[in-house]
């Protein structure tokens, strides 16, 4: 019978433990809990919006006579962020089992729903604070994307725990 060395089967036991979990994952590699997952997805939607407004008032540098306009926009912004946030925590998936496309549907509709209403409940406030700003901010403002004012691309988002793209509902393939 072969010896193992005390150093061998202390590496491999690890590695044989973690490997036997692996084989308990269920099959098509599904996360085991969705739940958890939609939970933290729709928490952080408010989170990602919050650190996003901080880091565009130190972006913009704004002066004593912006601050409390930025602060009222900032406001509004967060709102709507935080309805987004109890609407997604409102749909949960059941356990073990991934949303239908019926189920995803209506999520996309919702979250769209929410997101015109707060554009539209907004706008005034983005409208006062677009009139302090500089040229120099403005410009820091208008930049597309993330970093800039507003994301426009809102039509190519993707739910990471429901898999579709949110504008036709589709299941997302290799593309």
């Amino acid at each position: 019978m072969r010896k193992f060395s005390p150093i061998f089967l202390t590496a491999a036991i690890p590695f044989l433990l973690s490997t036997a979990s692996f084989a308990q994952a269920p099959p098509g590699g599904m996360p085991t809990d969705l739940t958890a997952k939609h939970q933290d997805h729709c928490t952080d939607l408010y989170a990602r919006e919050s650190g996003r407004l901080a880091f565009l008032a130190a972006k913009l540098n704004l002066t004593d006579q912006q601050r409390p306009v930025f602060a009222k926009w900032q406001q509004a912004k967060l709102e709507t962020s935080a309805r987004e946030r109890d609407a997604c925590l409102k749909v949960s998936p059941k356990p073990g089992q991934p949303p239908t496309l019926l189920e995803r549907d209506s999520m996309d509709e919702s979250m769209m729903s929410i997101k015109i209403q707060g554009l539209q409940s907004n706008r005034p406030a983005l409208q006062a604070l677009y009139e302090t700003l500089t040229p120099a901010q403005k410009s820091i403002l208008d930049r597309p994307g993330k970093k800039g004012g507003h994301q426009h691309d809102s039509h190519k988002m993707k739910h990471p725990m429901m898999g579709s793209d949110t504008t036709t509902g589709a299941a997302m393939s290799g593309r």
